[in-house]
């Protein structure tokens, strides 16, 4: 009898051994999702950016890309965004002055080199495909404190072939020309409802307000 109990002892042990090598293990450092694993991003959170003033008369503009999608090089740029002085509105009829709308001017923008590619919307290109780091000329601005705006157009996609439409982003900066010391990080405010465009390059006059937040890779051309 001890020996019939023995046995079956063992079995059950042999059993329960089989069951436990067969449950998958889970390890604590799996790769994090990519845009192949996981559901798509904003553009906003894919490519979160973010400026500061540096020196005197440059600001930093850092762009943190999510793993699984890229930025396109030649489709970043940044401008300075003004508005009608209150006299300009006052010395205006009614009628102009309702027309009046905020102005932007293209601000000299220094990009390291990208990462060429053969995309399946632009042909070759360069791209960004992890943190990237910029320098944006404010020398146009003089040696006057004031209270800027900011606005860094881009465009990019998920590697799974999803291309977003171009983005715009407003940041609200206090250009101080005499600061000793780099001025705090800000992130964007809103996005912009206005229309994108890239001239011959790319994409011409793209309303961002009116566009999906995706769409597949190829169904964006260059014109």
């Amino acid at each position: 009898m001890k020996t019939s109990a023995l046995i079956s002892s063992l079995c059950k042990l042999a059993l329960a051994f089989v069951v436990i090598a067969s449950i998958p293990v889970v390890s604590a450092h799996e790769p994090i999702k990519s845009a192949e694993s996981a559901e798509l991003l904003s553009p906003a959170s894919a490519f979160k950016a973010e400026i500061r003033q540096r020196d005197a008369f440059t600001a930093e503009l850092k762009i943190v890309v999510a793993l699984g999608y890229y930025l396109y090089r030649d489709r970043i740029r940044t401008e300075l965004i003004t508005t009608p002085s209150p006299q300009t509105k006052k010395s205006t009829d009614k009628r102009k002055a309702s027309a009046a709308s905020v102005s932007a001017s293209n601000l000299a923008l220094s990009k390291p080199e990208g990462k060429p590619i053969d995309d399946p919307t632009f042909g070759k290109v360069d791209i960004y495909d992890a943190t990237t780091t910029m320098l944006i000329d404010l020398s146009k601005l003089g040696k006057t404190n004031q209270d800027i705006v900011l606005a860094v157009i881009s465009q990019g996609c998920a590697s799974v072939g999803v291309c977003f439409p171009p983005q715009k982003q407003l940041f609200n900066l206090k250009y101080q020309p005499n600061a000793l010391v780099a001025g705090d990080w800000v992130r964007p405010n809103t996005l912009a409802d206005s229309s994108i465009s890239f001239g011959k390059s790319g994409l011409s006059s793209y309303p961002v307000n009116k566009a999906p937040v995706s769409s597949p890779a190829g169904s964006i051309k260059p014109q």
